[in-house]
């Protein structure tokens, strides 16, 4: 988020969240929009109120999963990808073909990171029955596999030599050393074939340079890292969290210049797997005039000094062409192990009474609010800047377009 009260207040509306536990997986097929699945986890598919994870006996690609499983008449919430050095997810959009779906997603990765993403495992609704769910997994064993590599994918890109600070000492409160010490979120408008459709990006490049101090292996054991930006409709109903958006207001999921979580989309990261990423989609509970993009990252302590890493996120376009924003990084609690689960959006952060151990920043805020910036526009913070820098869309190599 992108003030520490804005963070407070996130995790004050996490717990709440916690107990409306709620599951948006059906509207979007009365509308025409995006369906959404909340994180779920393979340690809890057996629950009976939570979406269930299939993990298909082997990787296959994306057309090939959307396929079949329609084919196999289930619904399918999220795919997962992992393997061949990239992790993320796909939230189906209802009305759109398996082909152009797996085209979006199949460009998106590959101009970031020259790899195809592989299809892991599908998340499919709570009353998906044992007999569909084995009919699935059949019928996926028949679908040709993909071949993937454990070589990490590289994230190409030169961040700015902008540092100020000695690199034998580094500046004392700016970022503390268990955070990236640089970080930079270009934002801006992409565009697929074959419809020309249009989408909004949000990409989180960051790093830990040894230069700086920076170590990821300082991070706390028990604690989680979430990165993003977070904009603001100021028109919105504020002092009231979702999903109690009251009407009158305009519309909470769509007017911002992207579409919220909620409305679905796509994310990926060449972070470990290890590390456990995951898409903070759990927005239940967050004010009405927000809407967080943020990338969370269970175990930052497996990833490795100066490694350029990027997170993206792509969205549906909003009603709104700028948005004011603001960015951070912050600890979570990793509450996902006292539930027997791996970190996800819905049980990171939930433990508000627990403090970061003696020593250690929860939060770094890296764009505050205050500033009014807008989003789309690139943004540049790092160890030692005397303030953060914004690049307009066209300037000095912030994309404005990017047409595939």
């Amino acid at each position: 988020m992108g003030s520490s009260h804005a963070i407070h207040t996130r995790w004050y509306r996490r717990t709440f969240a916690a107990a409306a536990v709620l599951l948006l997986t059906t509207a979007g097929a009365l509308t025409g929009q995006p369906a959404h699945a909340k994180e779920p986890d393979p340690a809890d598919a057996a629950g009976q109120g939570h979406p269930k994870v299939v993990t298909l006996p082997a990787r296959v690609g994306v057309q090939d999963a959307l396929t079949t499983a329609f084919k196999a008449d289930v619904t399918v919430l999220e795919l997962r990808f992992s393997g061949n050095g990239v992790v993320g997810g796909l939230m189906p959009t209802v009305g759109a073909t398996a082909k152009d779906q797996a085209t979006w997603v199949e460009l998106a990765f590959q101009r970031r990171f020259n790899r195809t993403p592989a299809v892991s495992a599908l998340v499919v609704p709570p009353s998906t029955s044992a007999a569909q769910i084995n009919a699935l997994q059949a019928a996926m064993a028949a679908v040709p596999q993909v071949v993937v590599t454990s070589t990490p994918a590289a994230a190409s890109k030169k961040l700015p030599a902008t540092h100020t600070g000695s690199p034998m000492q580094p500046l004392d409160g700016s970022i503390d050393e268990h955070f990236p010490s640089i970080w930079e979120g270009d934002t801006y408008r992409t565009v697929y074939p074959p419809v020309q459709a249009e989408r909004r990006a949000y990409d989180y490049w960051f790093t830990y340079e040894s230069a700086y101090g920076a170590q990821p292996s300082s991070f706390p054991n028990d604690w989680g890292m979430e990165i993003g930006i977070t904009t603001w409709n100021d028109s919105l109903p504020g002092w009231v969290v979702r999903p109690f958006c009251p009407p009158g207001f305009g519309d909470s999921d769509w007017d911002f210049w992207s579409g919220t979580y909620e409305m679905g989309g796509i994310w990926g990261t060449n972070v470990p797997d290890a590390s456990a990423p995951y898409a903070d989609y759990n927005i239940a509970s967050d004010g009405c005039d927000e809407n967080g993009v943020e990338v969370g990252i269970g175990f930052p302590g497996q990833l490795v000094q100066d490694t350029l890493y990027l997170a993206f996120v792509e969205l549906y376009p909003g009603t709104q062409s700028a948005s004011r924003m603001a960015a951070s990084v912050s600890m979570k609690s990793n509450d996902c192990n006292d539930l027997g689960l791996s970190p996800q959006t819905d049980c990171m952060g939930l433990n508000t009474n627990r403090n970061p151990p003696a020593g250690f920043d929860g939060s770094a805020t890296l764009i505050n609010a205050t500033r009014n910036w807008t989003a789309p526009a690139c943004f540049l913070m790092g160890e030692g800047f005397t303030a953060p820098i914004r690049y307009a869309p066209g300037e000095s190599g912030c994309p404005t377009v990017i047409y595939y």
